[in-house]
């Protein structure tokens, strides 16, 4: 591997995989083909019970680059935010370069974030593009999706419109984010929330307005495919969302007291309580006065930033209460 120079400083890809045997090989050699040097590529399951993990072994072991590569796996299924832990706590890189494993990335994501970051003064804490979103049996991506670049980035402009600042399939984190707060909370399907957090909290954020990375759009992925119908997947995201904000809570506990911060504090917790509320009884969802219920629930308590037209959508589409036929 190159040695890194006061120039080019080393980055880590990480790409973490769950469950993603028919996409892994896309993504792998999404990572292998990076242009970027010095690069360390961690290619890394969290204990698949299908052969995404033989996939990644067997395109490490066959690779012949500069890129140094380990492929490593979890001795058992730790959720998404102690899986990116668990990484960071092994990784050399100045950057983190996040990837899923069924996301592909183009060929000079690393390339390109890195020297617009060398550009800009390397002041910023966060990278992040644009990207290309590819539906399930579709073969081309559709139109880009871009991010507000004229929008100052900082923790005022959070707290005042409650948004995310990134689209987070295109982060790279400094490693300065995982050193600097304590480890992510394990429970958790979400490790983007916390970490877009800290850099809210500890720095800037810097976009490059490319699509860097096509992004699959599944009907049931870590991200997408919940409805109270299935009350443990749905639970298990509410879950996470609450520990994700139980982990925003700790490190704005750990800062020196500012009064943006008493803010900040009292809407994480305000979040929480509303997120409990969330939660479903496995016995009662069957039922149509449930399902009405919830979605009352939502619609009051979710925490979530939608106008009433969508924050309305939302609720009917994830309680399905006008189904005409159950199906448990």
């Amino acid at each position: 591997m190159t040695e890194p120079t006061s120039d080019r400083p080393l980055v880590t890809f990480a790409l973490f995989a769950y469950n993603q045997e028919e996409f892994i090989r896309d993504a792998v050699q999404a990572a292998l083909s990076q242009t970027y040097t010095p690069l360390e590529i961690i290619l890394s399951d969290d204990f698949s019970p299908d052969t995404t993990f033989s996939i990644m072994q067997e395109m490490a072991a066959a690779y012949d680059g500069p890129h140094r590569v380990i492929a490593r796996r979890n001795p058992l299924n730790m959720g998404t935010a102690m899986h990116v832990q668990a990484v960071a706590n092994e990784m050399l890189g100045e950057f983190m370069v996040v990837a899923a494993g069924d996301d592909i990335s183009r060929n000079d994501r690393v390339e390109r974030l890195i020297d617009a970051w060398d550009e800009d003064g390397r002041k910023a804490v966060v990278l992040h593009s644009w990207t290309q979103e590819l539906y399930e049996g579709e073969e081309n991506p559709r139109d880009i999706v871009k991010f507000k670049a004229d929008e100052e980035l900082n923790l005022s402009w959070h707290l005042k419109t409650h948004k995310g600042a990134i689209l987070a399939p295109t982060a790279a984190y400094r490693k300065s984010l995982f050193e600097d707060f304590a480890p992510l909370i394990g429970g958790s399907l979400i490790e983007d929330g916390p970490m877009i957090a800290r850099g809210f909290l500890s720095g800037s954020f810097l976009g490059v307005p490319e699509p860097l990375v096509v992004q699959r759009k599944l009907s049931v992925s870590l991200g997408a495919g919940y409805r109270i119908s299935d009350p443990v997947r749905w639970n298990s995201f509410v879950r996470s969302k609450m520990i994700s904000q139980l982990t925003k809570l700790q490190d704005v506990q750990r800062l020196e007291s500012r009064p943006e911060l008493h803010r900040y504090e009292s809407i994480i917790l305000k979040r929480i309580k509303n997120l409990s509320r969330c939660l479903v009884q496995n016995k009662q969802v069957g039922s149509f006065g449930y399902r009405y219920y919830m979605a009352l629930q939502l619609f009051l308590h979710y925490p979530g930033r939608y106008s009433f037209r969508g924050k309305l959508a939302f609720c009917l589409r994830f309680c399905e209460i006008f189904e005409v036929r159950f199906v448990q």
